[in-house]
């Protein structure tokens, strides 16, 4: 489905984007924002005074940050810092006026901090990501990957093609042609080997996963 613009849940909300990481990223956030504009917070910083957050969310943040805490003492400086970002985007989102809070990805380390700030305010959240179809991006209301909110169930998909007899249900698989593995340099901890020879010949399903 593709969305011309941004449909605001709330009269007088503000699209406010979390630590764009790049010039596109940007340009997005503005795109979908339209002649409302949109207001970046390009930093989070920290706060010393806690915020209300909810049992758990912690340990999912550092557990899935870019940049984990190695031993003891990194591991508890990790936290207290994260910590410290939830509670600055807590107090720098504050439930009045209404928002709309975009993030791209949103799931790791402080960015998914701010979003949660975001929920505890009452705000609206968008999580934006690569979709896995070219060209396109993914939008979402309730988070990317395996926690968009696309439904899990196949029979939504088929229901739903039942009602496009114009489209083809096997043109998708063009898309393969225009697939290419992705460098993983950048991380010493991540590997990649060529398959076997014999794999070529062998029936299978290629089933690309996410390095978390």
């Amino acid at each position: 489905m593709t969305v011309p613009r941004l449909v605001y849940p709330a009269e007088g909300a503000t699209l406010v984007g979390i630590r764009p990481r790049n010039d596109r990223v940007r340009a997005l956030m503005r795109g979908l924002a339209g002649a409302r504009g949109v207001r970046f917070l390009s930093h989070v910083w920290i706060d010393p005074r806690r915020a209300p957050l909810p049992a758990g969310v912690l340990d999912e943040a550092a557990a899935s940050a870019q940049k984990p805490g190695r031993g003891g003492v990194g591991t508890a400086l990790k936290r207290a810092v994260l910590r410290g970002q939830y509670n600055w985007s807590h107090r720098h989102l504050p439930p009045d006026p209404p928002l709309v809070v975009a993030c791209w990805n949103g799931l790791k380390g402080h960015r998914r901090l701010a979003m949660e700030a975001a929920r505890r305010n009452g705000h609206a959240t968008l999580f934006l990501e690569e979709a896995p179809l070219p060209g396109r991006i993914t939008a979402d209301l309730a988070g990317v990957n395996a926690a968009s909110s696309l439904p899990r169930l196949p029979d939504f998909y088929r229901r739903w093609l039942a009602g496009r007899p114009d489209l083809d249900p096997g043109a998708w698989r063009g898309i393969r042609d225009d697939l290419a593995p992705r460098q993983a340099a950048k991380r010493a901890d991540v590997h990649q080997r060529a398959g076997g020879g014999e794999l070529a010949a062998q029936p299978y399903v290629f089933c690309p996963l996410q390095v978390p």
